[in-house]
């Protein structure tokens, strides 16, 4: 199952979920932003305050707190739901589903207008994960012949190709899959499903994440963006 198998096919225009078409004004449709926001706009006042006492603080300051604060509970949650495994920064597992990742970003463009039924991202990532299982265990044929008994009859076509606008028949296998990549490492959050075939599909993916990878029983860390805003607030409060 290599690279060159992958092809892209054609779908009649769906009629679920997962709209990819120009919706009502509002909706997630990638249309064009609307202006900024009155409340957006207030907050850049950074002299205004909220809350009394002790408890008193800038707005900004308040705002990135609490969003610092909120990605943190989400992260603790994760960890106590989800599987999760760090690796090195070029990780081939990380690579290849962040690979499948812009592949479901650049279809959802393609396909905007059309109504066309993508599934979702999670999909396309577990698929990029299950080929560089099948790449890194090509010389044994009892794992790599398991794992394409459970993609191949879900995602190839009548010629034998995967075909990407399958990759929502995944979902049987997988409910959440996550690639991140950071200056130092990469990380995997992966949760299978409750049937037999996604517990099988999750604990050959553990295999081959446990080569090179360590399990990670804590929460990743904040993201970035949390240390970008804190210092473009500093920065905005000393002009």
């Amino acid at each position: 199952m290599s690279d060159e198998e992958v092809v892209v096919g054609v779908r009649k225009p769906a009629t679920k979920r997962y709209r990819t078409d120009g919706g009502p004004k509002g909706s997630n449709d990638g249309g064009p932003r609307g202006k900024e926001s009155g409340m957006v706009a207030a907050m850049g006042n950074l002299e205004d305050t909220v809350g009394t006492g002790e408890h008193e603080k800038p707005l900004m300051e308040a705002v990135l707190m609490g969003m610092r604060d909120l990605a943190m509970d989400v992260a603790d949650l994760k960890g106590a739901v989800y599987n999760s495994w760090a690796g090195p920064v070029e990780w081939t597992y990380v690579t290849k589903g962040l690979e499948y990742r812009k592949h479901y970003s650049d279809k959802c463009r393609e396909s905007r207008g059309t109504k066309t039924n993508l599934g979702h991202m999670k999909n396309y990532v577990a698929l990029g994960l299950a080929l560089a299982y099948k790449a890194e265990k090509k010389g044994d044929p009892q794992t790599t012949e398991a794992m394409e008994n459970l993609l191949g009859p879900r995602v190839r076509n009548g010629e034998g190709k995967i075909d990407l606008l399958m990759a929502r028949k995944l979902e049987d296998l997988v409910v959440h899959c996550q690639v991140t990549k950071t200056k130092k490492k990469s990380f995997v959050n992966l949760m299978g499903t409750q049937t037999t075939e996604g517990q099988l599909f999750l604990r050959l993916l553990e295999e081959g994440l446990a080569k090179d990878g360590e399990r990670q029983w804590d929460p990743p860390p904040p993201k970035p963006i949390h240390r970008d805003l804190k210092i473009a607030l500093e920065q905005a409060r000393r002009k």
